[in-house]
């Protein structure tokens, strides 16, 4: 039996979020009419330091990426720092595991992205 056709429904797989990574990065090169020494960087925020790592090698120099939760620390016990919620407003696009994995790091995400800034859960909701 082959398990990669039976992921549970609302799973994002990889392919996914390069997509919309990929999406995102050409939707704002396009729009960016200056010079090669003038692009805007794309501002992701992430819920935990391996989603950061994995968006910094996709996006390259295009884009500018933090994690909420610090490597080496706890996603399940992390609270939100001075600062947390001003980045998380500056995003341009975010990911986070779900699954409720890092609680704290994915309700400040919800509660305080733009209006209109996606929020790209990697692993989805199975319920």
């Amino acid at each position: 039996m082959n398990r990669l056709q039976h992921r549970p429904a609302g799973r994002l797989p990889i392919g996914g979020l390069l997509l919309a990574l990929t999406a995102l990065l050409i939707s704002v090169s396009a729009c960016g009419g200056g010079s090669s020494g003038s692009e805007k960087k794309i501002k992701v925020i992430t819920s935990l330091p391996l989603f950061a790592d994995f968006v910094r090698e996709v996006g390259s120099g295009r884009v500018e990426v933090s994690s909420l939760v610090p490597i080496g620390a706890n996603p399940q016990a992390w609270q939100p720092a001075t600062g947390d919620v001003e980045r998380v407003a500056q995003a341009d696009i975010a990911f986070a595991n779900g699954h409720d994995f890092e609680p704290a790091a994915t309700k400040v995400l919800q509660e305080n992205l733009r209006p209109g800034v996606p929020l790209v859960q990697i692993a989805g909701d199975d319920d």
